[in-house]
């Protein structure tokens, strides 16, 4: 299940699995170099990192943060290209 909510033609990722429980992977063929920012629900952000999504291997740990629903948002400079929902089992 993939939910987006905003999106850019030049980032076009996804986010599995999701729902997730350890990890989620983002994985683009387009992509290049990435920032990665988990916010709950409340606006705290829980994560910030760079990552380059056409490394299909790479991956996020989420099994720090309590179950619910996130929302990570992948951003080129200080433009966010796009965000997408995901549940934290």
């Amino acid at each position: 299940t993939f939910a987006i909510v905003s999106s850019y033609d030049n980032c076009d990722f996804i986010l599995y699995p999701n729902p997730a429980s350890d990890v989620v992977k983002i994985g683009c063929v387009d992509c290049g170099i990435i920032n990665v920012r988990i916010v709950d629900l409340k606006g705290s952000i829980v994560l910030d990192k760079t990552m380059d999504p056409t490394n299909f291997d790479d991956q996020i740990r989420i099994d720090h943060l309590r179950a619910g629903t996130y929302i990570l948002s992948g951003s080129i400079g200080d433009n966010v290209c796009k965000s997408v929902k995901f549940v934290k089992q």
